[in-house]
């Protein structure tokens, strides 16, 4: 591959979504940071540089309702529903108004141990696998790891498989609203699903106000009443915010994870043999094969970085498929090593922004895995894998299987 050239340095490019590292490899060996004019942003390879953004409080958010709303306002679109949303992530927030809302989801994600959830995903594992050994196959991404999380967040909201499921296909692709130069069109379809979204929980809220259950939707009703002072649509957009939470990324994960794990049959008989490897299976998996790719902050002040002074508003693109790589982290980066040793990956993010989910994800990829364990004779069907059109999300689209 031919040495690449930072002026066409464009992550929106087919060849990052078809196979990133290469290029991630190539572009950290000759160039572990520069600028690109086509990101606009300083770009981070190296996952110390990474880690120490992430940790640095002078590099903040590029709060995405601030700029969606600047293309709104001149183009003359109302969008309600996107903007209740983007005040409802943490993620999309700055430190201090980011707390509140942080605080409150994680409030209602623990609304229950680990371990009872293990057994809720423990149980919704072996009822999405059935038709695996009924049929003799069936589409692991579509129908396993695209199920799994939204019916495992429906079930800690109190809702129904219906009502779980149309929320996921409503809010699905809300990821691709992180990806740089989207056309208003995308925000404007976006808002009229959420408001779809947004009844639906409404009509929860209102049934649990009625008669309260031990739910999520009944803990985030009197949490977000008493406590924070959240109307009706705040609760409907908080709602969302926590189901996208565990829902898309988690999805990401699990699917990414799983074809690792058909396409080395070695470390898969090596889990199956000792189950108590799954725990470094999923870290080993999400290092290679995160579901986010890539973030960006901005400079609040000017700050140096690896060598160069980074002015004052200027971005910074840290591509985390490729500091997960990071041969100066990772020894043998690009191999799948249940004995991986080395620093936390990035793929959960570090510091104040870190994944709210992190512990239920991983759990959820665990058990998912464990579920594909007995069952030696599954084989990918098909081509090479595709991967759903997403600059800032690396998610299959399919991964069909078969019982040999």
């Amino acid at each position: 591959m031919p040495t690449p050239d930072l002026r066409q340095f464009n992550t929106l490019l087919p060849e990052f979504r078809a196979d990133p590292y290469p290029l991630y490899r190539q572009t950290r060996e000759r160039f572990p940071i520069f600028w690109s004019e086509a990101e606009n942003a300083w770009v981070l390879t190296r996952h110390a540089d990474a880690l120490a953004v992430f940790g640095n409080p002078r590099f903040l958010n590029a709060e995405l309702g601030q700029i969606v709303g600047r293309m709104a306002d001149a183009l003359g679109q109302d969008l309600p529903g996107l903007f209740a949303l983007f005040d409802a992530l943490p993620f999309l927030r700055n430190p201090p108004a980011h707390k509140p809302g942080r605080h409150f989801l994680a409030r209602v994600l623990a609304l229950r141990p680990l371990a009872a959830y293990e057994q809720e995903i423990a149980a919704i594992v072996q009822r999405l696998l059935a038709p695996l050994d009924r049929d003799g196959g069936m589409d692991l991404a579509i129908d396993y790891a695209e199920r799994l999380p939204p019916l495992f967040m429906g079930g800690l909201f109190g809702l129904g498989e219906s009502e779980s499921l149309f929320l996921a296909r409503t809010l699905s692709g809300v990821a691709a609203t992180l990806d740089r130069g989207q056309p208003m069109r995308v925000y404007r379809q976006l808002n009229l699903r959420l408001m779809e979204a947004y009844e639906l929980l409404r009509e929860e809220f209102a049934q649990r106000r009625r008669v309260p259950r031990d739910d999520g939707l009944s803990l985030m009703l009197a949490l977000g009443e008493a406590e924070y002072a959240l109307g009706e649509n705040q609760l409907a957009a908080h709602a969302v915010a926590l189901f996208l939470v565990g829902f898309e990324t988690t999805a990401a994960l699990i699917g990414n994870g799983l074809n690792l794990l058909l396409a080395h049959p070695g470390q898969r008989r090596q889990i199956a043999a000792a189950p108590t490897l799954l725990d470094a299976a999923v870290e080993e998996t999400a290092r290679l094969e995160p579901p986010i790719q890539q973030t960006s902050r901005y400079a609040s002040e000017a700050c140096p970085l690896a060598g160069h002074e980074i002015e004052a508003g200027q971005r910074v693109l840290l591509l985390i498929g490729a500091a997960n790589r990071d041969p100066a982290a990772y020894p043998e980066p690009d191999r799948f090593r249940l004995d991986r040793q080395g620093p936390p990956n990035l793929t959960f993010g570090s510091g104040r922004h870190a994944c709210l989910g992190t512990q239920i994800a991983k759990l959820e990829a665990k058990l998912a895995y464990a579920g594909i364990l007995d069952r030696p004779g599954l084989r990918v069907r098909g081509g090479p894998p595709e991967w759903w059109p997403c600059q800032s999300q690396r998610r299959l689209k399919s991964l069909p299987v078969a019982l040999a």
